[in-house]
């Protein structure tokens, strides 16, 4: 199976050290998964969505949680999360468009902010147990956006008041996606799908199974009726080729990892085709048969040479049987592609994660270091991830660097709130640790951090 390299490892006795360390294989349900070839497609929808919101678009930050519910939802510090079971339940792109066309409405009516600074002196007690639930769910996932979600939905089941104005909050979503959908020459045909989507799985839980004041998006006909107004003056044609294409290969890679075999079989009859080919390399991968999923990737990079991530399912193939120099050869290509064609300059930090993981098992030491360095300074979500500081940690073992490996460890540790564990890591480090070198500096706040968060545990 695929080395899964951006899912949380949490252990019990802390973050599993370089000598034990576990192969996170699967999806696991709930979990924030980075994944470069579906966070770049929400991103080529997003972006656009953005600009003509009169937002930043690169400021915008898709996350996909494993979760088999159809839904997205916008959150803070521009974060849209989408659930796989989003991905798996979405028929066309332009569905796709229509609902993150609603999230970024969301976003430019400053929604998250509104509803906190409005909504939250009226429901204290049901706050403070969504914080608790948002707590739980940072630790037990590494990543503090689930825990934003846990908050949320606590709103959620504040008040009426509040339920009145989410529903004014929902309005005006819809409106900024039918703008924004006009704007850009992309269909309402999909928003329209999305409304029937959302209605018909309303109806199919019924209104006792799925209350009010928990559906972040209640589906209304009145919605439908809305967006219908519409209908007559939108572009009735469909979205560009490209983002066809994309939407396609990327439900495909979502589908592989979340779905059995049988499930793929019925969701891709026609075996011909490059979604179908691509969904059945990725689960022969899955499954260890390494040479035939070889031989249909390969097969789909000779037909689509300019897509990046087919080398990068390669890649992760290739690694899996332990071809590293093949796996960097296609990791190489596919971040020099994607990086050269962005529309941003934005950085396949998640791709180099992964060349970072080949350069560690080829043992080049320096290489790795300086990956992760770079990785470092791009992307803080990824470094408050235990997974991250685990990697710092093989890196620098195969330095021979025993004390930043402790110290990685204890960040690591730190990233799942094992203070046990980051206090067990500072004292090896320590122990080995030069007073006054840079090593010993990095120990030394690592520590004053650590008692910082004991003296004041409510505040982190």
């Amino acid at each position: 199976m695929f080395k899964r390299i951006i899912i949380m490892l949490i252990c019990l006795g802390g973050v599993t050290p370089p000598a034990v360390h576990a192969d996170t294989a699967q999806w696991k349900q709930g979990h924030i998964y980075r994944d470069p070839q579906l966070e770049n497609f929400l991103l080529k929808l997003l972006q656009p969505l953005y600009k003509e919101a009169g937002l930043n678009p690169a400021l915008v930050q898709p996350r996909v949680i494993v979760n088999s519910a159809y839904n997205a939802f916008a959150t803070l510090e521009n974060l849209v999360v989408v659930h796989t079971g989003f991905f798996a339940q979405t028929a066309t792109v332009e569905e796709m468009a229509g609902v993150l066309a609603h999230e970024t409405g969301h976003q430019a009516g400053r929604h998250i902010i509104r509803t906190l600074s409005g909504v939250l002196p009226k429901a204290a007690t049901t706050m403070v147990l969504g914080a608790a639930l948002g707590g739980v769910l940072s630790v037990i996932t590494g990543h503090p956006e689930i825990g934003m979600a846990g908050i949320l939905g606590a709103q959620n089941i504040a008040t009426s008041q509040f339920t009145a104005y989410s529903r004014m909050q929902e309005r005006t979503a819809d409106d900024y996606a039918v703008r924004l959908m006009k704007k850009l020459n992309w269909p309402l045909s999909g928003f329209r799908s999305a409304t029937e989507t959302m209605l018909k799985l309303s109806k199919e839980r019924g209104a006792k199974d799925v209350p009010i004041y928990l559906q972040t998006h209640p589906a209304s006909i009145e919605r439908r009726e809305y967006v219908d107004q519409f209908m007559a003056v939108s572009y009735k044609g469909a979205m560009p080729e490209d983002y066809q294409y994309a939407f396609k290969m990327a439900k495909a890679r979502c589908a592989a990892f979340t779905q059995g075999a049988d499930e793929i079989v019925g969701l891709y009859p026609d075996h011909t085709k490059p979604e179908a080919m691509y969904a059945k390399a990725l689960m022969l991968g899955i499954s260890g048969q390494y040479s035939e999923a070889i031989r249909l990737m390969s097969e789909l990079i000779a037909k689509y040479p300019s897509d990046p991530y087919l080398l990068f399912a390669r890649s992760e193939i290739y690694q899996a049987t332990g071809l590293g120099d093949k796996a960097l050869t296609d990791i190489d290509a596919a971040i020099n592609m994607a990086e050269r064609t962005s529309n941003t300059a934005r950085k396949e930090v998640i791709m180099r994660f992964e060349r970072a993981t080949i350069y560690v098992i080829l043992k080049r030491g320096q290489d790795a270091l300086k990956e992760m360095s770079f990785i470092d300074q791009l992307d803080a979500d990824l470094r408050r991830s235990p997974s991250f500081w685990d990697q710092y940690s093989r890196v620098y073992d195969l330095l021979g660097n025993k004390v930043m490996v402790a110290y990685a460890l204890a960040e690591a540790n730190l990233a799942v709130k094992n203070l046990n564990g980051v206090e067990r890591y500072l004292n090896a480090g320590k122990a080995d640790a030069k007073q006054g070198s840079v090593e010993w500096m990095k120990l030394k706040d690592l520590e004053l951090r650590l008692e910082q968060i004991r003296a004041h545990p409510s505040a982190n």
